[in-house]
């Protein structure tokens, strides 16, 4: 499932869900003429959130050039429990 959402005033980003599990897989940005994708990956429960513990992220700009960063979280807390939101 792909849904793109427009923020008032922002440029829309592209959320893809997986299909079998309904979870965010995928970020898909852009900043002017440069797009940026985050996969996420690894994702786990926490306090009965499921949060990625892994995203890469490519970044293009309008040249074509290619530049990533692959981020890993070892532990994630939560602050407040979920119902508390």
């Amino acid at each position: 499932r792909v849904i793109e959402a427009r923020p008032e005033g922002g440029d829309p980003v592209v959320l893809w869900f997986d299909v079998g599990t309904s979870e965010l897989a995928r970020i898909e940005q852009r900043d002017g003429q440069d797009t940026s994708t985050s996969v996420l990956g690894d994702v786990r429960d926490i306090g009965g959130l499921r949060l990625p513990f892994q995203m890469t992220t490519d970044r293009t700009d309008a040249a074509g050039r290619c530049g990533w960063c692959s981020t890993t979280a070892r532990t994630i807390r939560t602050s407040a429990p979920r119902d508390s939101c």
